[in-house]
């Protein structure tokens, strides 16, 4: 679940931060044109996912985990955070459009939009440092095995 959550990070992020990436690489693009359809869905599926690695993780674990392995521990809980902020965003419209809130849906989602670029940014850095860790290319306690 942790690498779904990772790969569900760094699409969620390129769909946040898809005016810079495509500013700089044009070609770049049609993989997001690719995306644009599923922003919902993908919105959606981070935000779950985050609310469900919060729950199995636990704050108490994630704030030791911050303390014992820095890196690791800021990229769990940075995730986490951009998860649930970029799930609100690309999310909540879709929900407001099937209840009653409408307005407080697209309200919330206009307070979140000046931030989607840096929220998108840290979100990839967050994915793909997961899932280094996760997969043991980078161990857990990365600055302090160097020296």
């Amino acid at each position: 679940m942790d690498y779904l959550f990772a790969l569900a990070l760094i699409a969620s992020g390129l769909l946040g931060a898809s005016a810079l990436i495509v500013a700089k690489k044009p070609n770049a693009q049609r993989i997001i044109d690719m995306l644009v359809p599923f922003q919902a869905l993908i919105g959606a599926g981070t935000g779950v996912l985050a609310v469900v690695l919060l729950l199995k993780w636990g704050p108490k674990n994630i704030m030791d985990a911050m303390k014992a392995l820095p890196f690791f521990g800021l990229s769990m809980a940075l995730g986490i955070m951009t998860g649930l902020m970029l799930g609100i965003m690309f999310a909540l419209p879709l929900m407001g459009r099937l209840g009653a809130g409408q307005q407080k849906a697209a309200e919330i989602a206009q307070r979140l939009a000046p931030w989607q670029l840096m929220i998108g940014l840290v979100a990839i850095a967050c994915g793909l440092l997961l899932i280094l860790f996760r997969s043991g290319i980078v161990p857990p306690n990365f600055p302090s095995n160097i020296m």
